[in-house]
């Protein structure tokens, strides 16, 4: 912005000067020595700006003009610093204003000020302006005729941006040192640096501002004369929400700037009341405020250049009176501050900071000058020589570009007191700054209409080799107790969301979006699998990990039905081993019992396995038993079932039996369970068993890594084969005798068992969503279920045959005599003594071949076994 406006107005003060002519000629100050002069133009703000021109007097400006016109006579005071040559002057007023900076620098570029024979002088370089816009403005138009500036008071950063002000240099450091200056000393303040500090902004360019602004939020620029409505729009975003709730406001800017300001809120002063502000200012206007305005700020702490000491310029300007001082707007100034009254030797107004950096500025062109005479002129020659010159439209000057390649590279001790040297941007290779503080005086807080105040030193700031260093002492005030928050922090598991057209520091505190979301109040971050946000939102905590444990009520059912299971299992164990030799045990097929209660006492262990602790042993034990136990009872019972099927379906009665003695059917039995074993073998192989943790939400789950769609299916699914078949023969042995109990125990067994394996099926893996704890209950109560029919239908009649009703000894079973001839499809009539009476029982006449035998307990045939010869 600052450079399309500099370029609006070069293009107006062009056609003025170059088009149509300058019609007026501006009082100046100059000194011009005409023979091999070197001629440096100065522009000054020697009057201060007014609504369409020039106001009153500044002090600082003559003082600025004054130290130029003392550096350049004391440096032609001393004939063995620049032999032959003599630097001359010429002073412009720039009032302030851009626009007439821009005007009276086209004057100094365009008037011959002296003449030397057939030579005419004109301006080799400038000193000026002081102020940032202003100086931005003339280095755009210097830069087109090649003409070095040295500036002693703007310190706007972007002047050092050498791709665009390539001519300009500098002997005051820029802003961002100052501003580094201030954060250290808030920082130092409050102790620690707060994410909360309140700033707000808005882009005000009064009259030859530096660029004021109230940097933060938003930013509007307005024209170079900023009007009240300007300033008014600026302090009502003190009052707009997210932004009341300032209490610091850091202010970059000058005099003009903060008056205007203060003004605002003084219109406002019903808004404002109850606030209480502490300013943090710049050089560019808290050292310049008036009474008036110090007592509307009331607390200011600012940074300002250190003062040098400029006693030789002080002790020449005490001298100089109206009556003898050169400089045409001196008696101006001293009717405006009224110097006459002033006692002798003490001046009518301090001297100002920016005084030393501008005898430096001037000092620093005969630097230049003088190393181009001694490397360029002839070594025992003096005054000007044609290598450092150059002539334009009949004006002679130095070499522009040549100088300032010299001026790059000056480096001397100054008069006032520091080292002067550039870095590759034009700027000072060091800086150093005062810490002031500003505060109403003692008692003056009582009085309800004036306020007075008092400023003191309180610190100071340098640039060093290794950093900077920052020293505060005395009395300065405590940030902390003007906390200057426009949102307060977000507190553990929300996040700021920036408010937007606000500052940086405004925001809408919001949580987290994500369940397992964390943050410190500003920054969300999600937690990682197996962890969960703790109560306070600010850490990820573990999720406990659960397994299927005994407290579970589902745990508690399965474990108390198999804990009954495995008593009932022992007990027909114990009662079927003392009654070993009884008919109806023989009867039953004893080896392919022992492999049906082992398969059972297997059914009913499992469940215990489930409930400890998964661990890669359990786990293969969880996947092997599972299977090994189904097999063991159903391949028992499919034997079995087979078996009779085979007695009592002969084709013929001459029929020979093949493979029906007890060592073939365990045979047969421990085969079909090999298979089992060796399809679990290899899904173990495949799948290794180990433990993982499963996350649902909150919960975690320790469970084993078993494949249940793939592994569990091949192993569950060739038992239901093994059901399937015992299933189909019990179904084809319908038909035997009615009074043959066995069958129909039997068929009541498989038809059960069917019915539980056709529910379990869909149950297992439809609740495979629900978690570990319903599927695992499932399978456990379709193992606990299956073991306990096994148990009820075919054993525990036989037990309750044996306990109650049994009496058959083992000596009352007969062996039919062997006949030769094959007896008729009529029944045969066997007798067998019960609780000593005789009973009948008819069997098929597939019984009359010699070895099968029945077992007859009250007219009903419980059981037929095969005499082992």
């Amino acid at each position: 912005m600052a450079t399309l406006i500099c370029s609006t107005l070069l293009t107006v003060v062009f056609l003025r000067y170059c088009v149509f002519g300058s019609s007026t000629e501006t009082l100046k100050y100059s000194s011009i020595n005409g023979n091999m002069t070197v001629v440096l133009g100065g522009i000054v703000p020697v009057h201060k700006t007014s609504m369409g021109g020039c106001g009153k007097v500044a002090d600082y400006g003559i003082q600025y003009a004054e130290a130029i016109a003392y550096a350049v006579k004391t440096i032609n005071s001393n004939r063995t610093f620049l032999p032959g040559i003599q630097l001359s002057f010429e002073v412009r007023d720039s009032c302030e204003r851009v626009y007439t900076a821009l005007e009276q620098t086209f004057l100094l570029l365009s008037t011959k000020p002296t003449a030397d024979g057939n030579t005419s002088y004109g301006v080799s370089g400038v000193v000026g302006e002081s102020e940032s816009l202003t100086s931005i403005a003339i280095a755009n138009l210097l830069h087109v005729f090649n003409v070095p500036q040295i500036d002693f008071g703007a310190t706007a950063s972007s002047l050092s941006d050498k791709s665009r002000y390539d001519y300009f240099l500098r002997t005051v450091p820029p802003d961002n040192f100052q501003a580094r200056a201030l954060v250290d000393v808030v920082t130092r303040m409050v102790e620690k640096v707060s994410s909360t500090s309140s700033t707000i902004s808005r882009t005000l360019a009064p009259p030859t501002t530096r660029g004021a602004a109230l940097r933060g939020s938003r930013s509007r620029s307005s024209t170079p004369d900023a009007s009240e409505d300007d300033y008014d729009a600026a302090a009502s975003i003190l009052l707009q929400p997210y932004v009341n709730n300032a209490t610091v406001i850091v202010l970059f800017g000058q005099t003009e700037t903060a008056q205007g300001l203060l003004d605002a809120m003084q219109r406002k002063r019903e808004a404002f009341a109850g606030k209480q502000f502490v300013w943090v200012g710049t050089d560019g206007w808290a050292g310049y405020l008036d009474d008036e305005h110090k007592s509307m700020a009331k607390y200011v702490v600012s940074t300002s250049h250190k003062k040098l000491d400029s006693f030789e310029f002080e002790r020449h300007f005490r001298s100089l009176s109206f009556e003898n001082a050169s400089n045409p707007w001196f008696r101006e100034y001293w009717d405006e501050f009224n110097c006459s009254s002033m006692p002798p030797n003490v001046t009518c107004t301090p001297i100002d900071t920016y005084v030393p950096h501008t005898i430096n500025a001037v000092y620093a062109f005969a630097y230049a000058v003088r190393r181009m005479q001694r490397e360029l002129c002839n070594v025992n020659g003096v005054g000007l020589c044609p290598a450092i010159l150059r002539s334009d439209r009949g004006i002679t000057t130095l070499n522009g570009s040549l100088l300032l390649q010299y001026l790059k590279n000056v480096s001397f001790a100054s008069e006032v007191g520091n080292n002067v040297s550039f870095d590759k941007y034009g700027d000072p290779n060091t800086a150093e700054y005062t810490i002031n503080y500003l505060r109403p005086t003692e008692g003056s807080k009582r009085q309800s209409s004036t306020v007075t105040t008092t400023t003191s030193q309180i610190g100071s700031w340098q640039t060093t080799p290794a950093g900077t260093r920052l020293s505060l002492q005395g009395s300065f005030p405590d940030l902390r107790q003007h906390q200057s928050l426009c949102s307060e922090p977000c507190k553990a598991g929300y996040y700021p969301q920036f408010v937007q057209g606000q500052a940086d520091c405004c925001w809408l505190c919001q949580p987290c979006p994500g369940s397992f979301d964390i943050s410190d109040g500003k920054e969300c971050v999600t937690c990682s699998v197996g962890f969960m946000p703790n109560l306070r939102m600010d850490k990820c905590s573990p999720i406990s990990v659960d397994y299927f444990r005994i407290r579970n009520p589902w745990a508690i059912t399965i474990i108390l039905i198999a804990s009954v299971g495995i008593i009932l299992t022992w007990a027909v164990i114990i009662i079927l081993t003392f009654n070993r030799s009884h008919a109806v045990v023989k009867a039953s097929s004893r080896e392919l019992i022992s492999i049906l209660l082992l398969g059972i006492h297997l059914c009913y262990v499992m469940p215990f396995f489930f409930i400890i602790k998964p661990s890669a042993p359990i786990c293969a034990i969880r996947r092997f038993g599972v299977g090994f136990s189904f097999s063991m009872c159903f391949s028992a019972l499919l034997v079995r079932t087979v078996r009779i099927h085979r007695i009592f379906n002969r084709e013929t009665l001459t029929a020979t039996l093949v493979c029906v003695k007890p060592l073939s059917q365990v045979v047969f039995a421990v085969v079909l369970v090999l298979v089992q074993v060796i399809i679990s073998v290899i899904w173990l192989g495949v799948e290794q068993p180990h433990v993982i943790n499963v996350y649902s939400g909150v919960t975690g789950e320790l469970k084993c890594n078993e494949n249940s769609y793939v592994g569990l299916s091949l192993t569950l699914g060739y038992n239901a084969i093994l059901l399937a078949l015992a299933t189909v023969y019990a179904f084809l042995t319908r038909n035997v005798p009615h009074n043959f109990n066995e069958t129909r125990f039997i068929s009541l067994t498989v038809y059960s068992l069917a019915v539980i394996w056709t529910a379990f099926i869909p149950v297992y893996f439809g609740t495979a969503q629900l978690g570990t704890v319903f599927q695992t209950s499932s399978i456990l109560l379709a193992i606990v279920l299956s073991a306990t029919i096994l148990l009820g239908c075919l054993l525990i009649t036989k037990v309750y045959y044996l306990l109650w009703n049994l009496r058959v000894s083992p000596h009352t079973l007969q062996k039919q005599p062997r006949t030769e001839s094959p007896p008729s499809m009529m029944s045969t009539i066997k007798t067998a003594v019960v609780s000593g009476e005789e009973t009948k029982c008819s069997l098929e006449e597939s019984l009359t071949q010699g070895k099968v035998y029945c077992v007859c307990v009250l007219d009903k045939t419980v059981d037929a076994f095969t005499q082992t010869e």
